[in-house]
Parts: C-alpha cells; structure tokens; sequence
C-alpha cells in the first residue's frame, strides 16, 4: 500500500474563531476629546488672525500704508507658519489669512478711490467743455490767441522793432511855456 500524504492544517493564531470580531474600545471618550482639540485649533487660529489684524490696524493707524501693513503681516505670519509648532504655527497660519484678506480689501479700496478720481476728473473736463463754449460766443471779437505784445499791425508781424519807420522817430523840438 502506498503511503499517504500527511496534510497539516493551518492553526489559528491567538486563539480567533475565524470571524474577526469588532474593535475593542481602548479609552473613554476618545471623539470627546479629538472635538475639543478641533474647537481648540480654530479657536487658535480666530485668536492669531485677530492678533494680526489688531497688528495691521495699529501700524495703519501709525500712518503706514494699508497694503504695507496688510503684507507684512502675511509674510510675518507665512514665515512663523513655517518655523513654528504647535499652537503658534496655527495662529500665525490664521494671522496670515487675516492679512491676507486685509490685502485684498485695501486693494478693493485703492481700486474704487481711483475710479472716482477718473470719474471726477471727467467730469470736470464735461463741465469745463459745456461752459468754454459759452464764453467764446460771449466775446465774438476776441482773437483765437492773444497777442503778446500788444501791438498789432495786421502785416502778421508781431516785433515790435520793425513797428514803423525810423523817420517817425525823429529829434522833437521841445518848446518852452514859460
């Protein structure tokens, strides 16, 4: 007779009964304190953008120029976003958001200020244009250009050198009243 094989069977380890079975709860309350956490870190990064919004707004009020201040406040919190750990690093991370919405509103700003500065100009340049008009057909005998001289002999010369001929201003003999 032949001999037969001898099949070894897979042994279970750690004593399972083949369906694994749910996690076991290792710690109370462990999604109680991962939401306190959370709460935590956004409340950190609303303190830092304050913090660097207050910053801006002192420098502003020091008379630095708003997109100045607004920019060194990003670039500060950029930079302590990436040194920083911890608690500090979320708060410079909310710094810079807050600057950088400070920088998008000053530019808003400069942007608006300009474009009533250009709709004023035009408007002075349609009033000034509406009453020029009206002064030229005010004084129909005014010349285009003044002269500078005053002197006008209609040759369409102006020196006031070739104004007549010599003779004309010749030796005057001056009586006395007396």
């Amino acid at each position: 007779m032949k001999k037969q094989k001898q099949h070894h069977k897979k042994k279970r380890r750690n004593a399972s009964s083949g369906v694994p079975s749910p996690p076991r709860p290792r710690g109370g309350g462990g999604s109680r304190s991962k939401r306190n956490d959370s709460f935590k870190t956004v409340g950190v990064a609303v303190a830092g953008g304050a913090l660097g919004a207050l910053a801006a707004g002192i420098a502003v009020g020091a008379g630095i120029k708003p997109q100045t201040a607004a920019i060194a406040t990003l670039a500060g919190g950029a930079v302590g976003a990436y040194a920083l750990k911890g608690n500090a690093k979320v708060a410079a991370i909310g710094a810079a958001c807050a600057a950088s919405g400070q920088l998008a509103l000053a530019w808003q700003v400069k942007r608006q200020a300009e474009a009533a500065l250009r709709a004023e100009e035009k408007k002075k340049e349609a009033l000034a244009a509406q009453n020029a008009p009206a002064a030229q057909q005010a004084l129909p005998g005014a010349p285009a250009t003044p002269k500078r001289n005053g002197y006008d002999d209609d040759d369409g010369s102006d020196d006031l050198r070739n104004a007549g001929e010599v003779d004309d201003y010749g030796p005057v003999d001056f009586v006395d009243a007396a």
